[in-house]
């Protein structure tokens, strides 16, 4: 899907939005492509052991949980750890849209969240380009999917350094601030893998998500 029918989506035109809205739209995209810059930091680690609902990664501090990831990353051997970042100034764009008109802070707000998936996107592209052709890549996952908890976030962040490299921590939520970055885990295994559930959910079906009435994409 191309950036702009997916803001869009997340705007609740799932069909696509009128020419006008469209060319808004566009134009926002565009601007927001200019004056932002995205930052990301990753680090691969062996997977150290497998328990019930807890994958034990080779550093004292990194244990995933929950049984979604745990069946995530059946398979695989190593894991990315990544977190990226629009930065402050991404923020700081979407609060000064909204103070002048709610309509335009919605757009930014969509796009800047368009473009934080595009910036992990580029990240975990490169992390690809140091394995060979063969190796296999569950789609990326992140804390809050399924049953993984936010504070998994804690510790990766922690070990990552992500605030020293790229300015994102936590706060007192478990929520990233900046709020348009992402932390996420990214499987590599040197055999194939039995197919994974599409939506990046850890759901086995989008029936079966909590998320079911309100997701954009669902359709």
């Amino acid at each position: 899907m191309d950036p702009i029918s997916t803001i869009e989506a997340y705007l609740g035109f799932p069909e696509g939005a009128d020419p006008a809205t469209r060319h808004t739209i566009e134009k926002t995209y565009q601007e927001m492509k200019t004056l932002l810059k995205g930052r990301c930091v990753h680090e691969t680690f062996k997977v150290a052991a497998v328990r019930e609902k807890i994958v034990d990664l080779s550093h004292p501090l990194l244990s995933l949980k929950g049984g979604s990831i745990t069946a995530h990353l059946a398979g695989c051997e190593e894991v990315v750890l990544m977190a990226c970042t629009l930065g402050q100034a991404a923020d700081r764009l979407i609060q000064l849209r909204s103070r002048l008109s709610p309509y335009e802070g919605l757009i930014h707000d969509a796009a800047a969240s368009v473009m934080i998936e595009e910036v992990c996107d580029d990240c975990e592209a490169i992390i690809k380009q140091a394995y060979p052709a063969t190796a296999h890549f569950p789609f990326r996952f992140s804390p809050g999917y399924g049953d993984m908890p936010l504070s998994d976030q804690i510790n990766i962040l922690q070990v990552l350094d992500a605030y020293k490299k790229i300015g994102l921590s936590l706060n007192e939520s478990s929520l990233l601030v900046p709020l348009k970055s992402i932390v996420a885990v990214l499987g590599i295994a040197s055999r194939p893998l039995e197919a994974r559930a599409p939506t990046r959910c850890g759901e086995d079906s989008c029936q079966a998500c909590p998320y079911y009435e309100s997701c954009h994409f669902r359709k």
